[in-house]
């Protein structure tokens, strides 16, 4: 069977500098940032693998330490975020040339997925977003986001059901997330069975402890509303970090906060 298979790996240490592996199993030659310095505008690759680290994005020798404060610079939301954004290619080099490179058509793959490796530390208020599938249509709205509750130890999918701005969002909770405990997150978009679906699988240890698929064009489970297709054919990105759920009251960077410690990340897309 022959794949045509890119992969965002540390693995593929022959065709990677050493440069770029910087954190364990974190290769960010493929990532941008937006952190609470930097506003609308992103950190790009290069300056992550050259060793970017601040306050609120700790490059350390194993992991990451993502911390979104309460307050701070943001563009397109009123909580402060430190996250991660999935590059598809080579994104400064296609930024250059006005297209970002941060994206890819579901329709386009038979597998588009993400998988990290994380440590939940603390929400601010409770609740704070840790990943995401977003898309680059009209209004640049998320497929899924991933809010993790820590006082009642869940996470909680929020997806929405169509890319239109009048969307249903459906709501699907996976229990047992706690707090200072390692998990290993699988998600994306592909094709099972003939059909494409969005799936979310967590890990913790060698046990598989939650597993999701919602299929597009049927009902999502344990709701009446459908999946659209029409979110096949949109450019959708890869999104992980800490983006909080409360307010900001300041665009100054600091105050009480969110964190989570990040100790792999892997992006795949290919076809069968």
């Amino acid at each position: 069977m022959n794949k045509k298979h890119i992969k965002n790996t540390t693995l593929l240490l022959v065709l990677l500098s050493t440069k770029s592996l910087l954190a364990g199993n974190i290769n960010l030659a493929k990532w941008t940032l937006q952190d609470p310095t930097s506003g609308s505008s992103k950190v790009r690759s290069t300056e992550l693998v050259d060793k970017y680290s601040n306050s609120w994005f700790r490059q350390k020798s194993s992991s990451i330490r993502i911390t979104a404060p309460k307050n701070g610079k943001t563009s397109g939301s009123s909580g402060v975020r430190t996250e991660l954004i999935g590059e598809y290619g080579n994104g400064d080099n296609a930024r250059l040339n006005k297209d970002r490179g941060e994206t890819w058509r579901p329709k386009d793959n038979d597998k588009n997925k993400l998988t990290f490796k994380f440590k939940p530390k603390k929400a601010l208020d409770g609740r704070v977003y840790i990943n995401q599938i977003h898309t680059k249509n009209a209004g640049k709205r998320p497929l899924v986001m991933a809010l993790w509750d820590e006082k009642n130890e869940k996470i909680t999918l929020e997806i929405r059901k169509s890319n239109s701005s009048s969307s249903k969002i459906v709501r699907h909770d996976i229990h047992g997330i706690k707090k200072n405990s390692t998990y290993e997150v699988r998600t994306g978009i592909d094709v099972k069975n003939g059909n494409y679906n969005l799936f979310y699988y967590v890990k913790k240890g060698s046990a598989t402890i939650a597993t999701y698929r919602a299929y597009f064009g049927e009902k999502i489970p344990g709701s009446n509303e459908t999946l659209s297709t029409s979110w096949l054919d949109d450019k959708c990105y890869f999104k992980v970090g800490a983006y909080n759920k409360t307010k900001r009251s300041g665009s100054t960077p600091g105050g009480s906060y969110s964190r989570v410690e990040l100790y792999s990340i892997l992006t795949e897309h290919y076809k069968y």
